[in-house]
């Protein structure tokens, strides 16, 4: 058996069935467990959007929020070479703060509207 998620928890959130049996499938393959609860034990939590109560709970725990690709490039890269789910490379995969957000101000300067457009993009790149 694949070791890639050893020692690793994953929960779903905000996505579709279908798609959550495929990750459970390959993070089990890869020798990781998968729950559809929020347990004391998760240790990613892999999303389609971060802003949810149970990821900002998962925030305060300092459990870091995954891109849904980031098991698909795991499991693609464990074909060619010995890796493990949290390898640096794979930080790459861990949700910015306003992924996937339409975030909308009025009423304030334009400077100012342009400071906060750079960070919510700096913050949200998808």
């Amino acid at each position: 058996m694949s070791r890639l998620f050893n020692k690793l928890l994953s929960r779903c959130i905000c996505i579709v069935i279908l798609l959550q049996k495929h990750l459970k499938l390959k993070i089990q393959r890869m020798g990781g467990q998968f729950s559809y609860d929020f347990t004391e034990g998760v240790t990613h939590v892999i999303v389609n959007k971060p802003m949810t109560p149970k990821c900002s709970i998962a925030l305060k725990k300092n459990i870091p929020l995954m891109k849904l690709d980031w098991v698909d490039q795991v499991w693609i890269d464990s074909h060619d070479e010995l890796v493990h789910a949290t390898d640096e490379k794979y930080m790459t995969f861990v949700c910015p703060v306003f992924y996937k957000l339409t975030i909308c101000v009025s009423q304030i300067s334009q400077r100012l509207k342009q400071s906060y457009k750079e960070i919510i993009e700096e913050h949200g790149k998808q």
